[in-house]
């Protein structure tokens, strides 16, 4: 699991959005928190990572049973 993210206001996501989700085709991207005044609103994740997580938590609810 990857600790380290980064934060970017949704202006300059806007900003360089093909940059942001080309930086994801590697795979090795750190997720990206878009915050909106200053908040945390929203996570930016590549697909590989986004089904990690996925198949991570599919194993744990199926441990939970």
């Amino acid at each position: 699991m990857q600790l380290s993210t980064e934060v970017r206001s949704i202006s300059a996501v806007k900003a360089c959005l093909e940059e942001t989700i080309r930086t994801f085709s590697d795979g090795a991207a750190p997720p990206v928190v878009i915050t909106q005044n200053g908040e945390a609103k929203a996570v930016l994740m590549g697909t590989h990572e986004y089904e990690r997580m996925q198949e991570t938590l599919a194993i744990l609810k199926a441990l939970s049973i």
